[in-house]
This record gives structure tokens, sequence and C-alpha cells, in this order.
């Protein structure tokens, strides 16, 4: 398993690190959230990301 942090995954859609955060909170990709509080750091797996591909197609 390979993971990405959020930054990480805005820089391969070329979006804000926001809007991924936006579709992990709506489901659209499935991450991990490291931590209960508000500022804990996500994780994505690379099999969600191609997922997340082949799905939305960005």
């Amino acid at each position: 398993m390979e993971f990405k942090t959020r930054q990480e995954v805005a820089a391969l859609f070329r979006v804000n690190p926001r809007t991924v955060e936006r579709w992990l909170k709506s489901g659209k990709i499935k991450g991990y959230k490291l931590g209960k509080g508000a500022t804990s750091p996500w994780r994505i797996d690379m099999a969600e990301i191609k997922k997340f591909l082949a799905k939305y197609k960005v």
C-alpha cells in the first residue's frame, strides 16, 4: 500500500488541498484520518485515487 497526503493528491489533480479535503468529507474519495482533531492529517491510498479517477474521470 502506498499512501499520499492531502497536499500530494492536490498536486496530482492540480487542485487546492481544501478541494481534496471536501472530496474526503463528502465521501467521493476514501481516506484515513490520523487522529481525531480538526487539524489531524489525512492519508489516501493510491488504490483509492485510481478508483476516484476511474469513477469521476478528473
